[in-house]
């Protein structure tokens, strides 16, 4: 199963999201590919320092990351395709119209929320990890129905 999380920028919500996805495959033992992208088009730029602060705060080390731009190989190598906010799900079915429905989650969903907030911009450290600690609850149950299905 190949696993693609998105966000805006591909900066916080998406990387800390796939990094969380890998360490719950791992106690699953499930097989996945994992990647991220984000839908504007930003390439090569670091994990933002305080996600990365965040991360490192749980033991994930995002220090090499680099942004990926959100594009058709993207969504066509993914079988299921996890985004933070629906505007990121429009971006991906823009890409691919025939993309069965089933396809893109919003993350949020999984934990009763519309969206994963985005922390950037924000001065202070908690808006990053209530976003960390919100990837990580829904991360984990949508793994979880992966096992089960």
């Amino acid at each position: 199963m190949r696993l693609l999380f998105v966000c805006t920028g591909n900066l916080c919500r998406s990387p800390m999201a796939a990094a969380l996805a890998d360490r719950v495959a791992l106690e699953l033992d499930l097989e996945v590919d994992i990647r991220s992208a984000g839908t504007a088009g930003i390439v090569g730029e670091p994990a933002h320092p305080k996600v990365v602060a965040a991360c490192r705060e749980i033991g994930i080390d995002l220090t090499g990351h680099t942004s990926s731009a959100l594009d058709l190989e993207a969504v066509t190598w993914a079988d299921r395709i996890y985004v933070m906010e629906s505007a990121h799900a429009v971006a991906v079915r823009e890409l691919l119209p025939s993309l069965p429905e089933e396809a893109v989650v919003q993350l949020g969903s999984v934990i009763g929320k519309a969206a994963i907030d985005d922390p950037i911009g924000s001065w202070f450290m908690g808006p990053y990890r209530r976003a960390r600690d919100e990837l990580a609850t829904a991360v984990r149950a949508a793994m979880k129905t992966l096992v089960t299905s």
